[in-house]
């Protein structure tokens, strides 16, 4: 090490003094903090070697560090799927006893890429809506509002190009109906770092970015925690209780229909949100080729 320090050393106190000599080689090397930059080989034999300014090699280190944290840390290796949506195996926090605490550093922190919000978290035409809707142009770029890693990135029905990260406190973030997706699984972001492009793929009524915040599975409401009129942080500590996933319970409880005039299954679906596979599924008597009758009570979740 210290025949590689001097050998530095002494090509960094060369000077060119000819204009005709070229280039013949370079090469970035990082050796440490304080050792690091381009080796430059010139066609006259005569070497150079030009340090990185602190925050390049300050960046290059910070990255190495975070990587190995992240490949030693249980956050980022229990239940850490990059094939389910949801790996947590059916964890319901709606019944939990406990509260949970997460901390949060505005410094590292990116809003959505507007502050218009197209639909908010809760009911929605018969079901839960367990994000919010941001508008946005087709090809936008989409950013990762903190620091992580990339568990999921693919295309699936329903939410389209889809990448979620997880993140050091264990959220998760979701970004759905990208046009194109740019990182790859288990690869580190800093909040900012591109993930996509904004689009309509899936189950997308124009361009939009459909953003869920969910920790072990379970979504709460993104606007506890983002202030997007503002576009910044409400809170830098987020205590979260049954409360905020009371909504399950809600979703949980069989709810049914009640036949009108001129009902049929096609638009009893329609209106829950549902399919009528599905509702033959759970009404074992019913058939599709059954003669709806006025005050029939038909289950419909």
């Amino acid at each position: 090490m210290k025949n590689i320090i001097l050998f530095i050393h002494l090509i960094s106190l060369t000077s060119l003094f000819s204009q005709n000599v070229e280039m013949v080689f370079s090469k970035d090397i990082f050796i440490s903090e304080d050792l690091s930059g381009t080796i430059k080989l010139f066609d006259n034999g005569v070497p150079t070697f030009t340090p990185f300014d602190k925050e390049i090699t300050d960046n290059h280190f910070n990255e190495i560090k975070s990587q190995f944290i992240s490949d030693t840390m249980k956050i980022f290796s229990e239940y850490w799927s990059n094939s389910r949506i949801y790996p947590y195996k059916n964890i319901d926090l709606s019944v939990m006893k406990d509260t949970l605490t997460f901390h949060f550093n505005s410094d590292n922190f990116y809003c959505t890429p507007t502050s218009h919000l197209y639909s908010a978290f809760g009911p929605r035409r018969g079901r839960q809506h367990k994000g919010i809707d941001t508008d946005l142009n087709t090809g936008d770029t989409l950013r990762s509002v903190f620091d992580g890693k990339v568990r999921y990135a693919e295309y699936v029905s329903g939410f389209g190009n889809l990448v979620i990260v997880r993140h050091f406190n264990g959220l998760e973030t979701y970004y759905a109906h990208q046009s194109k997706i740019i990182v790859k699984i288990n690869e580190m972001v800093k909040a900012g770092d591109v993930l996509g492009l904004g689009g309509e793929t899936g189950n997308a009524l124009g361009p939009h970015l459909h953003f869920e915040i969910r920790y072990m599975d379970n979504a709460f409401n993104p606007e506890k925690v983002i202030d997007l009129k503002n576009r910044c942080l409400k809170i830098n500590e987020l205590i979260l209780t049954k409360e905020d996933f009371a909504w399950k319970k809600q979703w949980r409880e069989s709810k049914y229909h009640k036949v009108k005039s001129g009902d049929t299954l096609g638009h009893i679906s329609t209106k829950y949100n549902t399919s009528i596979k599905k509702i033959l599924k759970i009404n074992k008597s019913l058939k599709s080729s059954s003669i709806l009758q006025i005050g029939q009570k038909i289950r419909v979740r």
